[in-house]
């Protein structure tokens, strides 16, 4: 591990501190840099059922195990889809999500998330018995959380991660389709919206930590970049709302909503008018100018949205959305 020089350290604080949130696409200073977007967690209520749906329409193959915990790999990887059992408290949802850097060192940024404000920070050590530890990792695989201001659950990893063994928890099996053609193959995670009390606090707290610049917005709601972008994490609510992860969106090539709908009514899932359908429903929901969509010969930006057996909201859209305007939503600032 290399410390950070105490005053080079203090210096950084000290700037963070007096500089207000950015809420321009300037990427403001930071001291960790998210390269990506890694993996999100949902917690349900019958794993094998979840495994089987996310594989029989998108063709996910296995790409780890942790005990229960089945990691299904997303494209070609290293990002992942993780289904967790909801355990005995029945809690199903959106558990986590988990931002990506180079030069993962699990101890020296839980002194700095703690030093910015961050709660509820630990560093798991992820065992053999959960799939971690192996060469490299006797005492286990690092996992680094900790908690938002709206309490959300947040993880880093190293750019390698793959939810697997080894220090950096790269240590994964060849994931192979259990499908030669899934009806829907998805290729990349695109971003994650959180529903927070005061965006412009969350806005401000993950831009210091982070330095992630505006890629662009939606009306009210602000989206930021992870990495070079297009991956984004997007901040919406209100101070009576009630914090957590609303939905994760899923990539394909060459997007096409109409062609999709049926895809999914082909394997199951219900069209509807819009959410509140129960689980196993499909809407898509035309994003107008007011909110930045259309543009480019599109009145609107056409978003569907899916609901899985345990009723969470998934979206998915083409590998070059951004959350901006276009018939794609690949056109931002």
């Amino acid at each position: 591990m290399t410390p950070i020089p105490r005053r080079e350290f203090l210096t950084a604080l000290s700037a963070l501190a007096l500089s207000p949130p950015r809420l321009s696409g300037q990427t403001p200073p930071a001291p960790i840099r998210t390269r990506a977007l890694n993996h999100v967690t949902i917690t349900v209520a019958d794993v094998k059922r979840s495994v089987d749906f996310y594989q029989r329409v998108f063709g996910m193959p296995v790409q780890a195990t942790q005990a229960a915990i089945v990691v299904l790999q997303v494209g070609s990887g290293p990002q992942s889809h993780i289904i967790a059992p909801a355990g005995p408290n029945g809690v199903v949802g959106i558990n986590h999500f988990c931002l990506t850097v180079e030069g993962f060192d699990a101890n020296r940024m839980l002194k700095i998330v703690t030093d910015l404000g961050a709660t509820g920070g630990r560093i798991r050590m992820r065992g053999a018995a959960d799939g971690g530890g192996g060469p490299g990792a006797p005492d286990g695989t690092p996992e680094l959380t900790f908690r938002d201001p709206d309490n959300i659950l947040v993880q880093i990893q190293d750019l390698g991660y793959c939810g697997g063994s080894g220090l950096r928890g790269e240590g994964c099996q060849a994931g192979r389709s259990p499908l030669s053609k899934p009806p829907i193959a998805v290729r990349t995670l695109s971003h994650v919206t959180l529903t927070v009390t005061d965006a412009q606090r969350s806005v401000g707290f993950y831009q210091k930590l982070f330095g992630m610049p505006v890629q662009t917005r939606q009306g009210p709601t602000v989206l930021l970049s992870i990495g070079s972008g297009p991956a984004f994490v997007a901040f919406g609510g209100s101070p009576t709302a009630k914090p957590g992860i609303g939905h994760l969106c899923f990539t394909v090539e060459n997007f096409d909503a109409d062609r999709i709908m049926k895809t999914l009514a082909d394997a199951g899932v219900k069209q509807a008018s819009g959410p509140g359908g129960g689980p196993l429903t499909a809407w898509v929901r035309p994003r107008g100018p007011e909110n930045n969509g259309g543009g480019r010969g599109s009145k609107a930006t056409p978003e569907l949205y899916f609901t899985d057996p345990d009723n969470l909201t998934m979206q998915l859209q083409d590998v070059r959305y951004c959350g901006g305007s276009g018939p794609l939503g690949e056109v931002c600032p």
